[in-house]
């Protein structure tokens, strides 16, 4: 790049350099000034770059989050509907609640 900026400074002056120490350091400045827009506008371009990123990011996080609720509450209606089919179920048995299971009788223990 700053050889570039040499080139072209010398390519404005005829292609000679001049010795004077006013021109001398309007090429010094001239030069600052391009490497700090060269600066910003890499630093624009990275910031850009990040933005897009998180952007991206984002979105897929949202997606993902709306596929995991979306397969949360389909889920929940299943359940919902093998609670209601084992209710009926059980009505038609004639069974009320779930009874625990009886225990079994023990066995004595001498012999």
């Amino acid at each position: 790049m700053v050889t570039h900026l040499f080139q072209l400074l010398a390519w404005k002056q005829g292609g000679k350099r001049k010795s004077d120490p006013r021109i001398r350091r309007c090429e010094v400045a001239e030069m600052r000034r391009a490497n700090i827009s060269a600066g910003l506008l890499q630093l624009s371009s990275f910031r850009l770059q990040v933005q897009t990123l998180l952007q991206q990011m984002q979105d897929k996080f949202q997606t993902m989050s709306d596929q995991i609720i979306g397969r949360i509450d389909e889920m929940s209606t299943r359940i919902d509907d093998l609670e209601k089919n084992i209710a009926d179920l059980m009505t038609q048995a004639g069974v009320e609640e779930i009874e625990a299971a009886p225990e079994k009788p023990k066995e004595s223990q001498g012999s």
